[in-house]
């Protein structure tokens, strides 16, 4: 017997008894065929058959009625819907949140600290319906991280991560996934456990030098911050080197040494060719410069990244021309690009260390998890077409049947088989 062989329509195999009764009444002994054999030519035409039994009552299955047989037999096993399935090679994928809220103090729905994160209460909860080795994979702002075995990385567990808060979490919702985060989820087919816990006061910002932090509820000022610096590549063009300076000293960041260092924006060495940006209304151009290292943010008309970045620093590929001639420039918009540059120098300046913003300290509610298990276990089963096989061999059968019986007929008509002598 097949292991893992199920029916889909079981009820459907009592068709099964369609060929047995074709058998059965094969077999029944046939009496044989009289003829008169008055003329010597029918006597000529027996002696040369092969088939004529001579004063016996004919036994068996004729040799034509198996391929019927077969037939029948195939197709009664192919409506009654049978399934073959096997274990797949299928590995658990545990996606884990990472972001700035999982590295929270956890605490109790009455308020009490258990001097636990987040992160830890979370993953013992993954844990109990983790059986052996899983892949983990985790978003790191720009890419997906994975790595495979019993625990995450060392590095994924510390508070340290720069990681943006809001996840692509619909890129794993899948029946083999299961998530792992603070607040409540609600995926279409992943699984999911969340640790929950209360509000968490503490620093949420920076407002020009001031440090500003949650405190039951309420938004304080608590005191100067510590200075941190920007630094800004002289192959930059004018008009962005403006713009940053503008935009820093909003941000409280200062240009002197000996302070940790928060952005770096670096230009390139000039190239051959001019560059034109297009966005939003806007153009940017300028002479080119060399391709930029990092993600790309901004193309130019030909494809060609202009802007790259990397947590801390911005490399733009376009530059003034040489002295004397017309600087870069905008045409169209230049509030748009405004906007769109300091966007880019948001999302690339370094995150203060202790800084989680007013969202993320919120309450992450009680929590809860939904394992999917039995997700997880009928999405690693994978199913093999046996009942498509067996019509298509039941079919062809079925024509080799037809064939036989054909030509069973055209020899009857050409002599005469089974005469009594």
């Amino acid at each position: 017997m097949l292991s893992g062989l199920e029916f889909a329509r079981a009820w459907a195999l009592i068709a099964l008894l369609l060929p047995a009764l074709l058998w059965w009444f094969a077999r029944k002994p046939r009496p044989p065929r009289e003829r008169a054999t008055g003329t010597l030519a029918i006597w000529h035409e027996v002696l040369s058959d092969p088939n004529v039994v001579t004063g016996r009552r004919a036994h068996g299955v004729p040799p034509r009625l198996y391929w019927t047989l077969l037939a029948l037999l195939l197709g009664s096993l192919a409506l009654a819907g049978p399934v073959l399935r096997r274990a797949a090679e299928a590995q658990r994928r545990v996606v884990l949140d990472t972001s700035p809220s999982m590295f929270l103090p956890w605490s109790t729905p009455d308020g009490e600290v258990s001097g636990r994160l987040r992160i830890e209460v979370a993953l013992d909860l993954a844990r109990k319906s983790i059986d052996g080795p899983v892949l983990w994979r985790r978003f790191d702002g720009a890419r997906w991280e994975e790595a495979p075995g019993d625990a995450p990385p060392e590095a994924w567990l510390q508070a340290t991560n720069l990681v943006q808060e809001t996840l692509p979490w619909s890129e794993e919702d899948r029946p083999d996934s299961l998530w792992v985060t603070d607040r409540a989820a609600e995926p279409r087919a992943a699984a999911w456990v969340a640790s929950g816990g209360g509000a968490v006061d503490g620093l949420v910002g920076v407002r020009g030098v001031r440090r500003i932090e949650v405190r039951a509820g309420a938004l304080v000022d608590a005191g100067p911050a510590t200075a941190r610096a920007y630094a800004l590549s002289a192959e930059l063009p004018e008009l962005v080197v403006a713009l940053t300076h503008a935009w820093a000293q909003e941000r409280g960041l200062v240009r002197r040494s000996g302070v940790p260092l928060a952005l770096e924006v670096l230009g390139s060495a000039r190239a051959e060719g001019e560059r034109r940006v297009q966005l939003g209304g806007w153009t940017l151009t300028g002479r080119a410069a060399a391709a930029p290292r990092g993600t790309p943010v901004w193309r130019d008309t030909q494809g060609e990244v202009v802007l790259g970045t990397a947590p801390g620093r911005l490399e733009l590929a376009l530059t003034d021309p040489v002295r004397g001639t017309t600087p870069a420039r905008v045409d169209g918009d230049r509030q748009a690009f405004a906007l769109r540059w300091i966007d880019a120098l948001e999302a690339a300046v370094l995150p203060r260390d202790g800084v989680v913003s007013l969202s993320e300290r919120g309450d992450a509610g009680p929590g809860g998890s939904d394992p999917g298990t039995a997700r997880f276990r009928d999405a690693s089963l994978e199913t093999a077409p046996i009942a498509v096989w067996l019509a298509i061999l039941a079919l062809s059968c079925a024509a080799l049947g037809m064939r036989w019986l054909v030509a069973g007929r055209r020899s009857g008509a050409a002599g005469a088989s089974g005469l009594r002598i």
